[in-house]
């Protein structure tokens, strides 16, 4: 089951204001990776990711700094999204990150199955508990148990008798 909370309402939980759209939020994420979720609210910080965001149909809404207010405008990305202001958007996201973990507005603590990318090579006796993910192309040795919250990035070797 997935869950989901208004914009509104999860920005009332930290004292933010939004313009724009008052939409269903299903998770957060980075402009730059792939969505979890269908409706994501993201950040940025600079120009870089203009792209990013303009072929991420996920991002509901984008915190950011007002001085980037034109360049991920309406015209600059192509859609209406919903705005937060903010003077450290990286550090307002990761609020919001902690507030919906704690709370379990969004989703629940590690309870989802486990997933694992492509190409990877787990020992049989590995252990990999609910709620880990797994990038692609990693290794895991014999006797290694993998806990629950554990994120593993692409290309990682982790040897045996490793928790």
């Amino acid at each position: 089951m997935e869950r989901s909370i208004y914009l509104s309402k999860l920005c009332a939980q930290l004292n933010l204001n939004f313009e724009g759209r008052d939409s269903l939020i299903y998770g957060l994420g980075l402009c730059n990776r792939e969505p979890d979720y269908p409706a994501i609210i993201s950040y940025v910080s600079n120009e870089t990711y203009v792209e990013n965001v303009k072929n991420n149909p996920s991002i509901q809404c984008l915190l950011l700094s007002s001085s980037l207010r034109e360049c991920y405008s309406e015209e600059n990305i192509g859609r209406k999204i919903a705005y937060v202001f903010t003077d450290k958007p990286e550090i307002t996201f990761y609020q919001l990150h902690e507030l919906v973990y704690e709370k379990e507005l969004l989703y629940e603590r590690y309870r989802f199955p486990t997933r694992i990318g492509e190409g990877c090579k787990i020992s049989k006796s590995a252990v990999i508990e609910d709620g880990v993910i797994i990038g692609k192309h990693v290794s895991i040795g014999p006797n290694t148990v993998v806990r629950a919250g554990s994120v593993i990035d692409d290309n990682v070797t982790i040897g045996c008798n490793t928790t």
